[in-house]
């Protein structure tokens, strides 16, 4: 067993990285995607406005978006946020 509780990214396995990040209210998540992955994005404090591909959704603590890693993603952040994302192959 290993606790995470640091920011930063961690190779769980071969099969699911885990990304944990935080920003600051005003920030801008900057448009990108992780290829060949299943994305399980938890949002753990704040609200960010979301855009998946061509949807848009504000999401609050404790949100869970599931989506396809081909799509672009991309975010503003409407409150200061900290987020785990899971990249699943």
């Amino acid at each position: 067993m290993k606790k995470i509780e640091s920011l930063g990214v961690y190779d769980l396995n071969k099969n699911c990285k885990l990304v944990r990040r935080s920003f600051k209210k005003g920030d801008v998540i900057p448009k990108h995607n992780h290829p060949e992955a299943d994305v399980v994005f938890l949002l753990l404090e704040g609200s960010i406005d979301l855009k998946v591909g061509s949807d848009s959704l504000v999401i609050k603590q404790g949100d869970i978006v599931n989506f396809d890693g081909e799509d672009e993603i991309s975010g503003k952040i409407l409150e200061d946020s900290s987020f785990a994302v899971f990249l699943l192959k």
